[in-house]
């Protein structure tokens, strides 16, 4: 599935089918979001958390690489928000109780840069692939 947006509403339009397409399962919904610098991978993750009833102000977690918020959506309790442009090596996520974070079926999982660490990825993870079009458009495919 493609979308191609020129604007913050656009994007909230692929927020909305992107939750359309997720249901509480036997581990954590994760959802990876690959694309360079500035192409809206954080701008996402603060539509998909305003989505599911967050009111804090979201920013890219580079320096404390996880930020966690409680939540109460769909039977769904935490949303977790990774970065790991930082991570050098697979084994590093470990550091961040990387098991248990992505087996809870209570949790909805927003990793951006995924591709640092992509052996840790989970088999059933949904990619996010986000493309700049032009200064005010980006392409994103959603892969399942």
């Amino acid at each position: 599935m493609k979308f191609v947006c020129n604007s913050e509403d656009k994007l909230e339009d692929v927020v909305v089918e992107v939750l359309k397409k997720i249901s509480k399962r036997e581990y954590a919904v994760v959802f990876g979001l690959y694309g360079d610098l500035g192409s809206g991978k954080t701008t996402f993750t603060k539509r998909l958390a305003k989505a599911v009833g967050i009111l804090d102000v979201i920013t890219s977690p580079t320096f404390m690489l996880q930020k966690r918020f409680e939540i109460d959506f769909n039977g769904f309790k935490n949303l977790y928000h990774l970065d790991m442009y930082r991570f050098e090596e697979e084994s590093e996520v470990k550091c961040l109780d990387w098991e248990n974070t992505i087996s809870n079926p209570e949790n909805i999982v927003v990793v951006e840069w995924p591709d640092r660490v992509e052996g840790a990825m989970p088999d059933h993870i949904i990619r996010l692939y986000f493309k700049t079009i032009d200064e005010t458009t980006r392409e994103i495919e959603v892969v399942e």
